[in-house]
């Protein structure tokens, strides 16, 4: 006898090219067919194409807040789970998960799963609008079966905030579409050669829209550090390379009347044992100061790339000029060809003030790329400090511009670093890893409500 599907549907507030939206596509696309009947509501679709999915859109399901518009979506998603007589409703996001758990509940819902993508608990929007929000998922988390956290931090943090009790939170790693990024033919010197640069450029990037709480404006002022800390590096070192030719022209004087006086005194021939040993340590300072300046002149070409667009765009353009570092930044806009871009890069940073998880680290360090990150959110979880990255304190433009020099100043440490990152990424965030534990908790839930 055919078992009988189980019929789902996915509530988002809008398919773009943020995390949470690729979370729910994968997991939209990942669900047996055999076993599940899926269906996906968004209020919007922008700059993705969305293929093999039943999709409805509504289009006052928006992410600000909007009394009037909030209703009419609140209806809209009530009439549309009613008729579609669904088994679970599994919402994603704040607007839609306070929205579309209340439509479940009004249309009676067997089974309400939620996942937040992150959380507002710490203030960002302004002191009442967080206390609202957190009010409102209180409320929802009432009649919510299951609550799926991106990490193990996030349950910590719902459960601090009294979302609701432990018992309703099931943490799974968000995952990430590996293969694009794992072992693929890229030519990087190609690839730079299309962005104007070289394989002698050091190459900084960052991927992530150009919004507030990404820290992008921290980003721009750690590279002033670390791009005015090269220019006194190079300063210092055109000084020191000054005096080492003065050294050698007054030595190379010294020589020529040694052999002088050796033409004029026969019997003394050769050099003294100190004159030896002082040409000797010359040369070996000639030779040092050689490397050092192959390796100061590729980091004296260091490059910032910032690919993403967003509301702040003009703003972080404007700061690039102001901090007088605009012709070492480069604004790519929004790009469909990541996995290219990332192999240009020589290391990825990613200085948010808040992340769920951070699917664009999970990218990069499949990439094989080391990585910088700021310690909030689920990034630790991801980023292990000093084994495949750095992390620094969120805000802080000092400390991540030490982390970034630190690691661009030791390449076979941050190389170490990105094959460590690739190893954990391929064990820990592919999508199957995801959707598997999904399809688990789904059928935990139909069992224990015997549908």
């Amino acid at each position: 006898m055919k078992m009988k599907k189980i019929k789902v549907l996915h509530i988002i507030t809008r398919l773009d090219r943020g995390g949470s939206a690729e979370n729910a596509l994968l997991t939209v696309n990942g669900l047996d067919k055999e076993r599940y009947e899926v269906d996906l509501i968004s209020g919007s679709l922008k700059e993705i194409k969305v293929d093999n999915i039943n999709l409805t859109l509504v289009s006052e399901l928006i992410r600000e807040i909007n009394l009037f518009e909030d209703i009419l979506a609140l209806f809209k998603l009530y009439n549309l789970i009613r008729k579609g007589k669904y088994d679970i409703v599994h919402t994603h996001s704040s607007k839609a998960g306070i929205l579309g758990r209340v439509a479940a509940k009004m249309a009676r819902v067997s089974l309400i799963v939620h996942t937040p993508h992150g959380h507002v608990f710490y203030g960002y929007y302004g002191k009442f609008k967080t206390f609202l929000f957190i009010l409102l998922e209180r409320f929802a988390a009432l009649f919510t079966d299951k609550i799926i956290t991106l990490t193990e931090l996030g349950k910590k943090e719902h459960i601090k905030f009294k979302i609701a009790g432990k018992e309703k939170f099931v943490p799974v790693y968000s995952g990430v579409e590996l293969n694009k990024f794992l072992n693929i033919d890229i030519d990087k010197e190609k690839e730079r050669e299309k962005l104007g640069l070289s394989l002698e450029d050091w190459v900084v990037g960052s991927v992530a829209r150009l919004v507030p709480i990404k820290g992008h404006k921290y980003l721009l002022e750690a590279a002033k550090e670390v791009i005015r800390g090269q220019r006194t590096e190079d300063r210092g070192q055109r000084t020191e390379d000054r005096g080492q030719k003065t050294e050698d022209r007054r030595q190379r004087a010294e020589d020529r009347g040694q052999r002088t006086e050796g033409h004029q005194k026969p019997e003394n021939k050769g050099y003294t044992m100190q004159d030896t040993r002082y040409m000797i340590n010359a040369k070996t300072e000639i030779t040092a100061t050689q490397q050092h300046i192959s390796t100061t002149d590729r980091q004296t070409n260091i490059k910032f790339l910032i690919v993403g667009d967003g509301p702040l765009r003009e703003e972080l353009e404007e700061q690039a000029k102001r901090l007088k570092i605009d012709k070492n930044v480069m604004f790519l806009g929004m790009r469909e060809d990541i996995p290219e871009i990332l192999s240009t890069f020589d290391l990825f940073v990613l200085p948010s003030l808040n992340e769920g998880m951070g699917r664009v680290l999970i990218e990069a360090m499949a990439a094989g790329l080391p990585v910088v990150a700021t310690n909030v959110g689920g990034i630790p979880e991801v980023v292990e400090d000093k084994k495949t990255g750095l992390l620094a304190p969120p805000k802080d433009s000092k400390k991540l511009a030490e982390a970034i020099i630190e690691l661009l100043k030791d390449p076979k440490r941050a190389k170490k670093m990105g094959g460590e990152g690739k190893k954990k990424v391929i064990t820990t965030f592919g999508v199957d890893v995801m959707v598997k534990k999904i399809e688990d908790l789904y059928e935990e839930l139909v069992v224990s409500k015997m549908l």
